[in-house]
């Protein structure tokens, strides 16, 4: 799929649909929205929220970065008792 910039300051609204539009021309889920258009647009820019997704993004980075350090921890471990 060809990257297509679109204005910071374009309306959510203009830029959903113009996203759409383009997956439905990319053939990207194609009959999904031509059919549900109408919905996905809805959810898209209604049903979004994006401070509770910025939560559970770092919740999750914050797991990862927890398994990071125990893993780190248990490698110098095994490299002391060597």
């Amino acid at each position: 799929m060809q990257s297509k910039k679109y204005s910071v300051g374009m309306p959510l609204c203009d830029a959903v649909i113009r996203a759409v539009d383009e997956c439905i021309r990319e053939g990207i889920l194609k009959e999904f929205l031509m059919k549900q258009k109408a919905e996905v647009v809805k959810m898209s820019i209604y049903e979004f929220d994006e401070e509770r997704e910025m939560r559970l993004i770092r919740e999750d980075e914050r797991e990862i970065g927890r398994e990071e350090g125990i893993q780190h921890f248990v490698n110098a471990g095994r490299i002391a008792s060597q």
